[in-house]
């Protein structure tokens, strides 16, 4: 079964820019004018959070970078899910960062934002969702993707928080389904382990999945890789889009009453074809198999070709088509 949810996403892609100019800004202002003279509709003054019409771009501290390196995120401005022109001014932004020199390393990451309405907050009813879907599925999650996604203090495990890591999937569930609001569940799904959240609010935004969002009316996706090729940040939007187009066209009622197979809350996902499932059964029609390909390729190369160089080096050019 394959269902359509009007979906807009925002992507914000982190890499690596060697500084030869003194101090971040000047090196920001640099990377700005280079992007915009290749074509990149990037805004000169917006700060990089927030909702825009145009690119924006920003330092990112999370990015573990060389001496004379800095790590930024280029984010998109919001646009549909689903369609082709978005897809290729997101390719056309990324192959940008590849002319300017850009590189990736395993400290970069692919954040994908999904929302369903300009400027409100997340449905109650769809953030329940896609909360037991990112919760129950963590580990077959894991088990795709490389290693190094998961071992960052910027990509915390949403199932071994303080709140939830005792609790078995239907204690999960029940617990999700208790939360009065947006506020409620993001305290549930990304609780601050000490002391208080950003804004005094006990929410840590750094889980693989960030119910706050910009300002809970995005729920962020965290744990993707640096993207170093136009097919990669096709994919790994895709993959967020059709992770939460499962997770909405799920039965509530047959998820209760213990009726999907491999969405079952009474037992453990057996392995990663469980996930393969719910995703293919509720959310694709067509290319998926070449997908999964790909996933195993690409663990497969940022583990064997790429060790420790989130230590040693800027990691990896951005490839640019000729």
């Amino acid at each position: 079964m394959s269902t359509t949810i009007d979906m807009k996403f925002r992507v914000g892609l982190g890499f690596i820019s060697y500084s030869e100019l003194a101090g971040i800004d000047l090196t920001l202002e640099h990377t700005r004018g280079l992007l915009q003279r290749l074509g990149v509709d990037i805004d000169s003054q917006q700060p990089q959070h927030g909702v825009h019409d145009k690119w924006t771009l920003g330092n990112d501290p999370s990015i573990k970078a060389p001496k004379n390196y800095v790590g930024m995120e280029l984010m998109s401005p919001v646009l549909p899910f689903g369609e082709r022109d978005p897809e290729l001014k997101v390719i056309h932004a990324l192959e940008a960062l590849g002319q300017c020199g850009a590189t990736v390393n395993q400290t970069c990451s692919t954040r994908v934002h999904i929302s369903f309405a300009d400027n409100e907050e997340i449905p109650m009813e769809r953030a329940e969702m896609i909360s037991i879907a990112a919760w129950y599925f963590e580990r077959s999650v894991e088990s795709l993707l490389p290693d190094h996604c998961w071992d960052y203090l910027e990509r915390k495990s949403n199932r071994s928080n303080i709140n939830l890591y005792e609790l078995n999937a239907v204690e999960a569930w029940k617990a999700i389904r208790m939360c009065n609001d947006i506020r409620s569940l993001a305290r549930l799904m990304c609780p601050v382990e000490n002391g208080h959240g950003e804004d005094g609010d006990h929410i840590d935004p750094k889980y693989r999945v960030n119910l706050k969002g910009l300002d809970f009316k995005t729920i962020e996706f965290r744990y993707l890789p640096g993207c170093r090729a136009s097919w990669e940040v096709q994919d790994w939007i895709n993959f967020v889009g059709w992770f939460v187009r499962a997770s909405l066209s799920v039965d509530r009622e047959a998820l209760n009453n213990d009726a999907i197979p491999y969405f079952n809350l009474r037992l453990p996902p057996s392995d990663a074809s469980d996930f393969k499932r719910f995703i293919g059964t509720h959310a694709v029609q067509g290319g998926i198999h070449d997908f999964w390909w790909r996933l195993e390729m690409y663990k497969r190369d940022w583990q064997e070709n790429s060790p420790n160089e989130a230590v040693s080096s800027p990691g990896r050019r951005i490839f640019v088509p000729f």
